[in-house]
């Protein structure tokens, strides 16, 4: 609970929390706790955008977690940590040999879990991968489901941030600057407001892309 909490504001700290909470969960076959935990440390190494021989590490070991324990965790701990795993692979691993079945994991739960706020993390994830590929139809499609989740009030902070980044990039690519500029502005109120600074990054990207 620690690392979960500290996730947004202090992504180092939790990474340390959900580690040591790795380790106890596999001594005793935890299978919820183990996936839990490892999407937490890979979600960690994501916001850090660092230390990446570390995380090849941690997406190995998921190979092995599945191996001993994939049959007893709980549908909501795996969804979890495979939206963990595709922020993974579209930012580290983007070839279609290493992502394809990540993608049609990914797609099977935004379109069926009962966690919103999961279902918009992984849609922004899937479009961002799909606006690299240049899949710009299936990218829109993303987007309009995003904003239809965005707009219920379970969404989180964090995924209704994910969801502004999505629209500034599409207008980004379209050419739109001040679009992209007002879209950005939206996302540092929100932030501000909600504290949530972990997407602080990658908007600062977006916004030396713009200019």
């Amino acid at each position: 609970w620690l690392g979960a909490c500290r996730l947004t504001r202090d992504p180092a700290a939790a990474r340390a929390r959900f580690e040591a909470a790795y380790r106890r969960f596999r001594e005793t076959a935890d299978a919820a706790g183990c996936y839990l935990a490892w999407a937490g440390v890979v979600d960690c190494c994501v916001l850090l955008w660092s230390d990446f021989a570390e995380l090849e590490v941690w997406l190995a070991e998921f190979d092995e977690l599945e191996r001993r324990l994939g049959r007893a965790a709980p549908a909501a701990a795996v969804e979890q940590a495979v939206c963990a795993m595709l922020s993974a692979q579209v930012l580290f691993r983007p070839t279609w040999e290493t992502i394809r079945k990540w993608l049609v994991r990914a797609e099977k739960i935004a379109r069926t879990s009962r966690d919103s706020d999961l279902r918009m993390r992984i849609i922004g994830w899937l479009g961002l991968y799909y606006s690299w590929m240049g899949k710009m139809s299936r990218y829109d499609v993303v987007i309009e489901s995003a904003r239809r989740l965005a707009r219920g009030t379970t969404a989180s902070a964090l995924a209704r941030l994910q969801v502004l980044l999505m629209e500034a990039q599409r207008f980004l690519l379209r050419g739109d600057p001040s679009s992209v500029l007002a879209t950005m502005s939206q996302a540092e109120s929100l932030a501000s407001e909600s504290g949530v600074r972990a997407m602080d990054e990658l908007a600062d990207v977006a916004c030396l892309v713009d200019a």
